[in-house]
């Protein structure tokens, strides 16, 4: 479908296809990923969502922001678009660089339910940015930003009215995907309080039960690796004991010192931990990682019983 539009030139033409099949491909979408136990449709729809809005405009760069809640409003997902439909964590890579400035134009749009019109210093240096609300029922859940190089206010416009014409689509699909993650957010908490409890009641070695949890939280949390370490008592060493790499000479042999290291520092602070990917080199993303829309996070769990830590899962 995309592919499709990025062939055609005239941009009305482009729009006549983008209202005449957009929601076709949104309930295709729906329909394969339903066949995708790990997918989240909140990243697949609002990828097409900012793609489809951008190909019918005159725009040269465009932002989606999903938000929920009231001031301070919370926002759930935050990505941009270059000419080339590349995706940015525009948290990461933002089109405005003041934050601030960015928090008062969401929060202008959300609470006003209005576009939001700037140029120059107030658009992060950009000859023209428009920023819509989109709206379902009466309630503000995401805000579509319009980059210009050049402000042409015939052509921006136009492509008011086209957004416009697709407000009712985008709010639709967003608030179904939005309610689809908050119903998937909550099975995961279900089976969090639930699952690892009955398999460390089990009666089976305790090396397998352990290697269980592992896994289990390494499936459920969708992470791409994940290991298990366990305090040892005489010495308080953390000693590697479940991990999904494929090296399990490692088990029993990789221990992390007292006290030493991003591990031991959460495990004596009993504090779950989250550190995210940081921009290194000039380009300010890491080079590995550059075909990535979302954030590369290391999460650390410490496994506390009556508040004293035995254990992390990383």
């Amino acid at each position: 479908f995309l592919w499709e539009l990025r062939q055609i030139n005239e941009i009305e033409k482009r729009r006549s296809i983008i209202t005449g099949q957009v929601e076709r491909v949104i309930e295709t979408i729906e329909c394969g990923l339903q066949y995708a136990p790990q997918a989240h449709p909140i990243h697949e729809q609002s990828a097409l969502l900012l793609r489809t809005s951008f190909l019918g405009t005159h725009a040269d760069a465009a932002q989606l922001t999903l938000i929920k809640g009231e001031r301070p409003y919370q926002v759930i997902k935050d990505i941009n678009l270059d000419p080339a439909l590349c995706l940015k964590n525009a948290a990461k890579r933002p089109y405005i660089k003041d934050g601030d400035e960015a928090d008062k134009i969401i929060g202008h749009v959300a609470g006003d339910k209005r576009v939001w019109e700037g140029a120059g210093e107030t658009a992060g240096g950009w000859g023209a940015l428009r920023v819509f609300p989109i709206t379902e029922g009466s309630e503000v859940i995401g805000l579509l930003w319009l980059f210009y190089t050049t402000a042409d206010p015939d052509l921006i416009k136009d492509d008011a009215a086209f957004v416009s014409s697709l407000i009712p689509v985008l709010g639709r699909t967003i608030r179904r995907v939005a309610e689809s993650e908050d119903l998937k957010l909550a099975s995961v908490e279900e089976a969090l309080s639930l699952e690892p409890l009955r398999i460390i009641g089990s009666d089976r070695p305790i090396g397998s039960r352990l290697k269980e949890v592992n896994s289990f939280l390494y499936h459920l949390l969708e992470a791409e690796d994940s290991h298990l370490y366990i305090r040892e008592p005489a010495t308080g060493d953390l000693v590697l004991q479940a991990t999904t790499h494929k090296l399990p000479y490692l088990l029993g042999r990789m221990r992390i010192r007292k006290g030493q290291g991003v591990l031991g520092e959460v495990i004596e602070r009993n504090n779950p931990l989250m550190l995210m990917e940081t921009p290194v080199g000039t380009n300010g993303h890491v080079q590995r990682f550059t075909s990535r829309e979302d954030a590369v996070a290391l999460l650390y769990l410490p496994l506390t019983v009556t508040d004293k830590g035995v254990g992390i899962i990383a």
